[in-house]
């Protein structure tokens, strides 16, 4: 999530990323659509400079990914999968030519996330068995909760005294704001807690998956 610029040596080495990943992975049968980017069209909304100067960023991002990054998935791809410049989005307007349907994107209250383009979801507070708490969209393209990492993970680069989920090492490894405490909650809606160490890894995965 984050604003890139458009001069030439730049997007002529992007073209190049692009071509080569996508040669590489086309051959997955698990790809059925491909994105141009995760959230940079929603970060132009984040920043400062591009809040204020939206015309010059907006044009950044056309150049790089509409102009750039689509063209070059397409040309990698001969099975011709689908191809969206940004997710989350409001999808497009036109396929050819290429046109994006521009505007706040849909959420899971908004009337449009069930009409066109996707939504991203993540929810730390409320049932992850509860239906009723995702949105009615058109497609979900991410939802989760986080998971501890696994034992051998976690002991490759820690040692004996960090393994409890109560250790400072436990919130340094922890990107997301009060994201043990979210965890823990969770789990504990569903299952016994158990001890504080890295041995009940499995719980959140678990948990979402009977969601």
């Amino acid at each position: 999530c984050a604003l890139y610029p458009r001069d030439a040596a730049f997007l002529e080495l992007v073209a190049e990323e692009v071509l080569e990943q996508v040669s590489r992975l086309a051959t997955h049968a698990a790809i059925v659509v491909w994105g141009g980017n995760n959230e940079n069209e929603a970060a132009l909304n984040w920043y400062d400079a591009s809040r204020k100067q939206r015309d010059r960023y907006v044009a950044d991002y056309v150049k790089l990914y509409v102009d750039t990054v689509v063209p070059a998935i397409r040309a990698a791809d001969a099975d011709g999968r689908p191809v969206v410049d940004t997710s989350p989005s409001n999808g497009l307007v036109s396929e050819a030519p290429y046109v994006k349907r521009w505007g706040v994107l849909s959420t899971k209250s908004s009337a449009a996330a069930g009409s066109w383009g996707d939504v991203h979801y993540y929810n730390y507070a409320d049932d992850c068995e509860d239906a009723a708490t995702y949105p009615l969209a058109r497609f979900v393209s991410e939802h989760g909760f986080q998971a501890f990492p696994g034992v051998d993970t976690y002991a490759a680069v820690s040692a004996p005294s960090d393994w409890s989920r109560d250790a400072p090492f436990a919130d340094f490894r922890m990107r997301h704001p009060d994201g043990n405490a979210q965890a823990l909650a969770m789990m504990a809606r569903h299952f016994r807690v158990p001890p504080a160490s890295c041995d009940d890894d499995d719980a959140p995965p678990l948990c979402e998956q009977r969601a």
